[in-house]
């Protein structure tokens, strides 16, 4: 695009070509993990990872460029989880994402871990438009889009929470959704805790 003139019709057309092209590749990853996970083949290299400090430096990532949604945490400290860590950086990209698309304008996003049961909870709360009709286990179905979707114009394909239900499955735990006075919330449950071996993550 370099030798094109700025703002010509060319480089517009390239430019939206480039995206498309992004975009489609984006898809395919995302459909080559769900197949692996229909293989069975989603774990691969299993460690203890300081989960705390993994969710709170994505935290600290986001909200150094997201200047409209008030992101709001109460993250327990050192828990420790045995886990694929990539698949898990992947959910919780996938789902603070999702909280923070599907948000209202100047909205926020509460984002808790803690210890509870025996169990480790992920907790993800947004408020969002629609009713809670379309907030049921069929958000997790691949290509399901909701109504709030629509409603906000969101982009997106329908898989990012389906990719986060197949990495709660591979890892033991449980991916619920709830709704309640114009609030979605998703919560994780993992079993655990599980502490860090050698005393590294």
């Amino acid at each position: 695009m370099g030798d094109l003139k700025t703002g010509s019709p060319e480089q517009e057309k390239l430019a939206s070509m480039s995206e498309e092209v992004e975009e489609l590749i984006e898809i395919i990853n995302k459909l080559l993990l769900l197949q692996k996970a229909d293989d069975n083949k989603l774990m691969t290299t299993i460690r203890s990872i300081n989960f705390s400090a993994m969710v709170s430096e994505y935290l600290a990532d986001i909200e150094s460029f997201n200047g409209t949604i008030q992101i709001v945490n109460q993250i327990q400290p050192n828990i420790f989880l045995s886990c694929e860590p990539q698949l898990i950086k992947q959910l919780i990209s996938n789902l603070i994402g999702n909280a923070i698309k599907y948000n209202l304008p100047e909205g926020w996003v509460n984002v808790d871990l803690t210890v509870e049961n025996q169990e480790i909870c992920l907790q993800i709360s947004n408020p969002t438009v629609g009713d809670g009709s379309q907030f049921t286990d069929r958000m997790f179905e691949r290509f399901y889009r909701g109504q709030n979707s629509r409603l906000l114009d969101a982009d997106g394909h329908g898989l990012g929470l389906s990719i986060c239900q197949e990495i709660a499955i591979a890892h033991g735990a449980s991916l619920s959704v709830a709704f309640k006075d114009g609030v979605v919330t998703l919560t994780c449950r993992f079993p655990g805790p599980k502490m860090p071996q050698g005393g590294k993550t």
